[in-house]
C-alpha cells in the first residue's frame, strides 16, 4: 500500500478489528475505545461519542497531512459513518481501503465476554447492540462504490437468510 492512507476497519464489536489493528507494524492507529477511555474514563462508554468521533476526525486528518498511513479502528457499520472517513481521506489527497470483518453474533459475543474476562469480568456492551451491528453490516456492507479505493474482506461473509 502507498503511504498516506486511510484504513478503516468496519466491523461489529468483538469481530478482531482491534486485534488486527495491533498486529500491524508502520501504521499510526487511532481506536475509537481509546479516545472512549481517556475523554470517559471507560472505552465502552458512549455517553460523549461526539466528542470521541471529533477527536478521532482531528487526528487521522493531523496523520494524514503528515503522510502517516493511519488505521481508524471503530465499529463503521453505517454507511454515514463511512462517508465522512472516505471524505476526510480524499480532502487530505490520502487513499480510503476498508477493512471489513465478518464474524457473525455468536462469535462477537464470545470475543467480547473473552475480552471482558481479561479485564474487569464484565461484558459492557449491550448484546442487542452488538446483534444490530452485524445486521447492519449484512444490510449495508462496505462497497467499493462508497469511495474506498479497496474493500478487503477479512473472514467470511455470513450467508443472507
Amino acid at each position: 500500500m502507498a503511504s498516506n492512507v486511510l484504513l478503516v476497519l468496519v466491523g461489529a464489536p468483538g469481530s478482531g478489528k482491534s486485534h488486527y489493528a495491533d498486529s500491524l507494524e508502520g501504521w499510526r492507529i487511532i481506536a475509537a475505545e481509546k479516545i472512549r477511555e481517556a475523554v470517559a474514563g471507560d472505552r465502552d462508554d458512549m455517553s460523549r461519542e461526539d466528542e470521541v468521533w471529533e477527536l478521532a476526525l482531528e487526528g487521522i486528518e493531523a496523520s494524514l497531512r503528515a503522510g502517516e498511513k493511519v488505521v481508524f479502528d471503530a465499529t463503521n457499520t453505517t454507511k454515514e459513518d463511512r462517508a465522512s472517513l472516505i471524505d476526510l481521506a480524499e480532502e487530505n489527497g490520502a487513499q480510503a481501503v476498508c477493512a471489513v470483518f465478518w464474524a457473525d453474533e455468536a462469535t462477537c459475543l464470545v470475543n467480547l465476554r473473552h475480552r471482558a474476562r481479561r479485564d474487569d469480568g464484565a461484558v459492557a456492551i449491550d448484546e442487542d447492540d452488538v446483534r444490530q451491528m452485524v445486521r447492519n453490516l449484512e444490510r449495508w456492507p462496505p462497497r467499493q462504490d462508497e469511495g474506498f479505493t479497496e474493500v478487503i474482506e477479512m473472514g467470511r461473509r455470513p450467508p443472507r437468510t
